[in-house]
């Protein structure tokens, strides 16, 4: 709650209600207005957080103001003061999404509950926002993934579920698929906390730069990948592949990565979008034998152990893939749990348990470890970092319980673990 707008045609009351909200919430932004016809106009230009707004005033009434403005799309949270105690002007007040309602004369003990309460709302607001845009994202990745794994065999359905998600790629028209490579991450990621932060940049990047021209779905491919899928004509494809290493080489400026791609043949359906995904993994950068990047290492061995006679992971093993995929991008956590990660796959902690020790022969904590340890090592042979600073980066609040850990997984301590490294 940093702007708060104060309406009252009453000058005492107005400065009284203006100095208790500078008094309950710190570095809050207040404005004044005298009528409701400026406090329109101050919502519009100011856009405030909270206001506060008597019911009677000159020019225009408080109820009307809030009606007026929220007819013009205005994202604020209400309350209203009135002497008037009729149950017309509550109802009303009701009615139009005001979210707390104060009678005069009001204490100042109610109008700081009042405002603590208000503050509270929207600290939660927010959090629920962040966790649904988070989720949103999440489930977009995880759909576009099961489209590209061939796991979606009704076209329309899935164009409706792309539509839903704001999404513009379109199914039935021509398409190619894109792999992108974010490449020697330990190596160029050094302004950044963690490659998953590097990895929403270069998804805005390429958001920003394929919309104004191609109809286009970007997803999370791996620990270090971007997919893209994107319509396009056949005689476009020489334009597309010449703006797409624009993006790379924008992307190694702004985010200090070298980044590389591989553009499938053109197709169109569902069929043929599985069909390109599979040939542009086949020939995309990086996947040579042996050429996995360090921070993939992980993530190559455990999905080679999901794999099937066919060489394509199931659906009913995905769930591990993918649980492996968020362990890659938040090992850094260091209250990450089992139960953390289930949550994540919307499934119980005893039936992920389960699922790791079938498919993995290894367990869900287990797995963590590796991940952890391998980061650590990467980040000591990087020797830019000190041992304490990477101890917290891969997820441990303890030094001494990381070097203990470290020194059991590898059978040496992280310093002489360095040490061994530098003399080679």
């Amino acid at each position: 709650m940093k702007r708060v707008l104060v309406c009252e045609d009453e000058d005492l009351i107005r400065k009284g209600i203006c100095k208790i909200v500078e008094g309950v919430c710190r570095d809050v932004q207040v404005q004044e207005c005298d009528n409701g016809l400026e406090g329109y106009k101050a919502i519009a230009m100011w856009n405030p957080h909270v206001v506060i707004t008597d019911i009677r005033m000159p020019v225009m009434d408080g109820l009307a103001m809030i009606e007026k403005a929220q007819a013009d799309g205005a994202q604020c949270s209400y309350v209203i003061i009135s002497a008037y105690r009729e149950f017309e002007y509550a109802r009303t007040a009701v009615q139009i999404g005001v979210s707390e309602y104060l009678l005069k004369p009001f204490t100042e003990e109610e109008l700081m509950q009042c405002l603590r309460k208000m503050k509270k709302k929207i600290v939660e607001q927010r959090e629920q926002n962040r966790r649904s845009r988070q989720n949103s994202l999440f489930a977009v990745s995880q759909f576009l993934r099961e489209l590209t794994d061939g796991e979606c065999a009704h076209p329309e359905t899935a164009q409706k579920i792309l539509q839903e998600y704001g999404v513009t790629f379109d199914i039935e028209k021509d398409s190619v698929a894109v792999l992108l490579q974010m490449e020697d991450p330990l190596k160029y990621w050094v302004d950044f906390q963690d490659k998953h932060t590097a990895k929403f940049c270069a998804s805005n990047i390429l958001g920003e730069s394929l919309g104004p021209s191609y109809n286009h779905a970007v997803f999370n491919a791996g620990a270090s990948h971007l997919g893209i899928l994107i319509n396009v004509e056949k005689t476009g494809l020489s334009e597309l592949q010449m703006q797409l290493e624009e993006i790379c080489q924008l992307c190694r400026k702004l985010l200090k990565c070298r980044m590389t791609f591989s553009v499938s043949g053109i197709g169109c359906g569902i069929a043929e979008i599985h069909r390109n995904w599979v040939m542009v993994q086949d020939s995309g950068p990086g996947r040579e034998e042996g050429r996995a990047p360090l921070n993939e290492v992980d993530m190559d061995y455990y999905k080679k152990l999901l794999k099937t006679d066919s060489g394509r992971i199931s659906k009913a093993r995905q769930l591990v893939v993918d649980s492996l995929e968020y362990m890659m991008e938040n090992y850094s956590d260091p209250d990450l749990s089992i139960e953390a990660i289930a949550g994540k796959m919307y499934v119980s902690s005893s039936y992920l348990r389960k699922a790791f020790q079938s498919l993995t022969e290894h367990t869900v904590m287990g797995v963590l470890l590796d991940i952890r340890m391998n980061q650590a090592a990467c980040r000591i042979i990087r020797g830019d970092m000190r041992i304490s600073d990477i101890a917290q980066d891969v997820g441990y609040r303890n030094p001494a319980h990381f070097s203990r850990t470290f020194k059991k997984q590898f059978g040496q301590t992280p310093v002489e673990y360095e040490l061994q490294h530098r003399k080679k």
